[in-house]
This record gives C-alpha cells, structure tokens and sequence, in this order.
C-alpha cells in the first residue's frame, strides 16, 4: 500500500515537474510582497481584472484553453468583490490578504467560487486563481485598468 501512495507521490511531481517547464503554463507567478508590503500588494490587487486563460491538468480534456465567457472580477478598497459575466453579477463576497510561503494571497469570501477558487495570487499585471492542489483548475486573469 505504500509503495502505492509512494508511486501516486512521484507521478504527481513528475506531472508538476512537465506543467512548470511548459512555456505556455501560467502556473510559475510566485507570490507578490513580503511581511511588510501588504499595501503595496492591495495596490497591485484593487482593479478590475478580465479573463484570458485556464488550465486543468485532471480534467477531462487537460491543456490551456482560451476564455470562453467575458468574465471580469472587480476588487474594490473596501475589500469587498464582484464576479460579472458580460454586464450581470453572479457572485459577489468579501476579501482579505493572508501570509503564505513569505508573501500573501488574497483569500475570498464565500469559498469555492466558479472563477475565485484555491489560491489567488497577484503578480503585476495577471492574477491568478489556482484551485489545481485541489484537482480543479486554474484562471488567469489579466488587469483591465493597470
């Protein structure tokens, strides 16, 4: 049983290993800011933030695949958010940055939303929201108003 879990392990680090090395990948945006660069991070953060790509791994058909709805996220100053599809709102919550790793992803309320799912990182002018360590799939997100 072990040398189960322990072949399941290396596959999955073998697979991780291929997806970092693929230029079309945009899983390699490290986390922005440190300790004390929160309000640098929330400045790169607050805007509104357009669709582009998503990538899955375990899904049924695995690859990058284009945008396929005018999804845009806003996050606003007050730490409030907004997901709209072409001009109607379909999830809207709370947000706050949360210390990971020496840098700091932004953490939304209610969990699991359709685009905001996982880890959400900042990266200058892309966002992403990666919700692979759970088996789903990750968003990429370009900033509209940089």
């Amino acid at each position: 049983m072990r040398l189960f879990f322990l072949s399941l392990f290396i596959l999955f680090l073998a697979s991780c290993e291929k997806e970092s090395q693929n230029e079309n990948s945009f899983g390699t945006c490290e986390a922005d800011g440190t300790v004390t660069d929160v309000q640098r991070t929330a400045a790169k953060l607050i805007g509104t933030w357009r669709w582009t790509k998503s990538d899955c791994g375990f899904c049924a058909n695995p690859g990058i695949r284009e945008a396929d709805k005018n999804i845009m996220v806003s996050f606003a100053s007050d730490g409030t958010f907004s997901v709209r599809e072409d001009l109607e709102t379909i999830e809207e919550g709370t947000w706050e940055f949360l210390e990971s790793y020496g840098g700091f992803f932004v953490s939304v309320e209610p969990k699991n939303t359709a685009y905001l799912n996982g880890s959400i990182r900042v990266c200058d002018t892309e966002l992403i929201s990666d919700a692979r360590p759970w088996d789903g799939a990750g968003f990429l997100f370009i900033k509209v108003n940089p």
